[in-house]
């Protein structure tokens, strides 16, 4: 029955070919047919993510090479101020990152003195020198100017709707890693 297939497939199997054969056509064919068209991942949401991440990447990192930071080291020193104390295994679970990756930003954040750690190791508490606490003020500025462009764009309420979606999506996918049956979309 070719109900459950999409339109541009059902053709192939209308046919009388045997089903491994059919299988095969109506795998390849979907493949190649998906694969020559604009906007085939447009139902993806790997595709979407990726795409809009990249997009989205590009607005923050140019608003903050203003202030010369990456915007994962800018959002690691706004965690730092806004969890004074905090140890870097800490932070790693507030920005969700592997240890080492906290490290290397932590470290960065140092070299440039927007941040100090009186004792090496992981469980260093991490505080903003003078020139971090500065910084984070103009990050707070820039976070808020970023998130007011976005909600212009899209729309106060959507905006709002989406970044909710986005997190409880997240925080699911922290719960449970799909199964092969669920990376079909």
């Amino acid at each position: 029955n070719a109900a459950g297939y999409p339109s541009r497939c059902r053709p192939f199997v209308d046919s009388n070919l045997s089903l491994d054969i059919l299988f095969g056509i109506v795998t390849l064919t979907c493949m190649y047919k998906q694969t020559t068209k604009p906007g085939m991942f447009d139902g993806c949401i790997y595709f979407n993510l990726s795409t809009l991440t990249r997009k989205i990447t590009k607005i923050w990192e140019e608003e903050f090479a203003k202030l010369g930071l990456s915007p994962s080291h800018g959002y690691l020193l706004f965690a730092i101020a806004e969890n004074p104390g905090a140890s870097q295994k800490e932070l790693g679970e507030i920005m969700e990152l592997d240890p080492s990756t906290v490290t290397r930003f932590v470290d960065t954040l140092v070299v440039k003195g927007l941040a100090g750690k009186p004792v090496r190791g992981k469980g260093a508490s991490i505080h903003l020198t003078a020139d971090g606490k500065r910084q984070y003020r103009k990050i707070k500025k820039t976070m808020d100017t970023l998130y007011g462009k976005m909600q212009d764009h899209f729309g106060e309420k959507e905006f709002g709707s989406f970044v909710d979606g986005l997190y409880e999506a997240r925080q699911s996918l922290s719960d449970k890693q799909p199964g092969p049956a669920d990376e079909s979309r």
